[in-house]
């Protein structure tokens, strides 16, 4: 899911990049690699952004990574900020998902894409019985 997603971003050096749920930040250091963009990300937990701020360092040492801990329905950025904003499999966790979508259409610059991967419902069962062993 990581790589295919990082294979579909159409973006370049200059563009600001929002990973919502970044996690322990695999994805923004994939992205990274790719294409040396501003990463931004939001997620709930700040011992995930303890993690992803050791993960990214390369980007951190550039000036390129700017984590924060908080909701995708409050997003603090101005509109239009974003080329692409990329969510893999935290869209389940968000407190209201239809106001978590109006913020990303508002931060997200027009013509550009939000890329919201998640396991289907028989995947996702099946990912679990196979870490169980089953």
């Amino acid at each position: 899911m990581y790589k295919n997603t990082v294979s579909l971003l159409d973006i370049t050096e200059n563009d600001n990049i929002l990973d919502i749920g970044y996690g322990n930040g695999y994805l923004l250091e994939c992205i990274y690699k790719k294409t040396k963009a501003n990463l931004y990300g939001i997620d709930v937990s700040e011992d995930m952004k303890m993690e992803a701020t050791k993960r990214n360092q390369v980007a951190m040492r550039d000036g390129k990574l700017f984590l924060e801990t908080g909701d995708c329905c409050d997003l603090k950025y101005s509109d239009n900020h974003f080329g692409a904003i990329t969510s893999i499999n935290t869209i389940y966790f968000w407190s209201d998902a239809v106001r978590g979508l109006k913020e990303i259409h508002r931060v997200l610059k027009d013509g550009s894409s939000f890329y919201n991967v998640a396991y289907t419902k028989k995947l996702a069962r099946q990912a679990f019985l196979y870490r169980k062993g089953i």
